[in-house]
């Protein structure tokens, strides 16, 4: 059975508290607010890019940064930085 990302979020998941926090220490105060923060999932170049934010974007590229990579084939993960 295809898993689209399934198997990569149930990977992801016990890193992405870490993901949250660097992000909100890499922006600007004012982007952080105290909205419930929502996982997001894209694939890029074969990978999954796994993370989890309060602010919502309309750019793909803003989805990549700080984000757990889990790859589409392997299963390789890679946490965040």
């Amino acid at each position: 059975m295809h898993d689209p990302g399934g198997s990569g979020l149930r990977q992801a998941k016990p890193h992405l508290d870490k993901c949250f926090e660097l992000r909100k220490k890499g922006r600007p105060e004012h982007m952080n607010n105290d909205d419930e923060p929502i996982d997001y999932i894209t694939v890029n170049h074969g990978w999954y890019y796994i993370m989890r934010d309060c602010y919502p974007t309309p750019y793909k590229n803003y989805y990549t940064d700080h984000a757990v990579r889990v790859h589409t084939q392997t299963g390789e993960l890679k946490e965040p930085e």
